[in-house]
């Protein structure tokens, strides 16, 4: 990825997670330590965007896990939309549509059957979003948190 369009797709996903912080209660920081973190990340997964008129515009990022042992799956390797944000202005005119299409045929270039997302359970737009473009629900994952002191 070019580093123009990296630091257009690390914009991309700051605002991503300031606006789920709205939801959320997490501490999110300056965007310069979210910057950096994000660099890190850009050393693993394979990393796309979209652009309109030369723009980023979307941003989305595979990432290849691979498990130890064969216990459920026939395979101990999955392939996992990580994360995929477009830029509020242009939601709902097609391209997050696009990208994901886009980053489905990456994943069987990579030689998977299936591509994996975890979703938010209240993000009933991105559970829809996500069954419009073929995915179906196999589990719940559940979470607990533990208290700080």
């Amino acid at each position: 990825m070019k580093k123009e369009d990296r630091n257009f797709a690390g914009k991309l996903l700051y605002d991503m997670y300031a606006e789920m912080n709205e939801d959320l209660d997490f501490e999110l920081g300056s965007y310069e330590s979210f910057f950096e973190k994000y660099l890190e990340m850009c050393a693993y997964g394979h990393h796309y965007v979209f652009k309109k008129h030369g723009a980023v515009i979307g941003y989305c990022l595979l990432s290849e896990v691979e498990f130890k042992s064969k216990i459920i799956f026939d395979t101990n390797k999955m392939c996992y939309l990580s994360i995929l944000v477009v830029d509020k202005q242009h939601r709902n005119q097609g391209a997050g549509s696009k990208l994901l299409e886009h980053a489905k045929k990456e994943c069987l270039k990579l030689g998977y059957s299936e591509l994996n997302i975890e979703v938010l359970s209240f993000s009933e737009e991105n559970q829809k979003f996500y069954k419009n473009n073929d995915f179906v629900e196999m589990t719940k994952h559940m979470i607990c948190f533990f208290d700080e002191e």
